[in-house]
């Protein structure tokens, strides 16, 4: 229960390093007037709840398919809510295709999302050699 907590609380502050880098002015336009805190607050719970009942349920540090698995969920997401970010922000205001709109945040995606999910592998090494 305690490694399930660490880990559901270290996916939440790199995934929240990762919002603040993917967005680029600092605001979540989840209704286009909020910031950045809010879009964490809107979608880190959601983070939290998956990792922690998926951390629970497959034991990752017994198991090193379920690490795999688990960072290839949080990636996902992440992906995922750069997405929903870059529709509410720029592609509302624009002819994007659904294409052009994955394209485009999977390009802008891959340096947030690398070097996050690489921290995050990081940090539960370090919460498993512990």
């Amino acid at each position: 229960m305690k490694e399930s907590i660490k880990i559901s609380v270290l996916s939440v502050v790199i995934g929240s390093i990762q919002m603040i880098i993917f967005l680029p002015d600092g605001y979540s336009c989840i209704d286009g007037k909020r910031d950045i805190i809010s879009g964490i607050f809107y979608f880190m719970p959601i983070q939290f709840c998956v990792v922690f009942v998926y951390s629970i349920i497959f034991k990752p540090f017994q198991k090193s398919i379920a690490k795999y698995f688990l960072l290839l969920i949080i990636l996902i997401f992440w992906l995922y809510c750069n997405k929903i970010e870059f529709v509410h922000r720029y592609a509302c205001w624009s002819t994007y295709l659904e294409e052009e709109i994955n394209k485009i945040v999977l390009y802008n995606s891959i340096i947030p999302c690398i070097s996050c999910i690489i921290s995050f592998y990081v940090g539960m090494f370090y919460f498993e050699k512990r």
